[in-house]
């Protein structure tokens, strides 16, 4: 985002965790253009009046939750958002998502060689018009 910035393309950065002590490798890049929210994401995503091009969901991962939170998001998606869920290999979520609102979804399984972490999953949805 930085080197997109020196090039001239403008953009915010706003993460959201509920746990007071997130943040630490971020910290001395908060300013004007990377925020820090410590609030539940729900609850800051219906209070805020930002719009967001892209949405990364790393947040609680119980189904119901993730599901609240894609539903809450969609509000405040522009046409031509972008929605990646880090969740998608034991999840439904975002897929379900997709197909209720005819958005594109596409799935990246993580395939790691010589690593203990067998890889996830990531969900992505292309939000090409918001369809009410």
């Amino acid at each position: 985002m930085m080197k997109n910035r020196d090039e001239g393309f403008q953009a915010n950065y706003v993460g959201v965790d509920i746990d007071p002590n997130s943040g630490i490798y971020i910290k001395k890049l908060l300013n004007k253009h990377f925020k820090l929210i410590i609030s539940d994401s729900i609850e800051y995503i219906s209070k805020t009046r930002t719009k967001f091009d892209l949405y990364i969901n790393d947040s609680d991962h119980s189904i119901k939750y993730e599901g609240e939170e894609y539903t809450a998001i969609r509000r405040k998606m522009n046409s031509n958002s972008i929605v990646i869920g880090d969740n998608a290999h034991i999840s439904d979520q975002l897929c379900n998502f997709a197909i209720t609102h005819n958005y594109k979804y596409t799935y990246f399984s993580e395939k790691p060689k010589n690593h203990w972490y067998p890889g996830g999953g990531i969900g992505v949805v292309k939000i090409l018009a918001l369809n009410e």
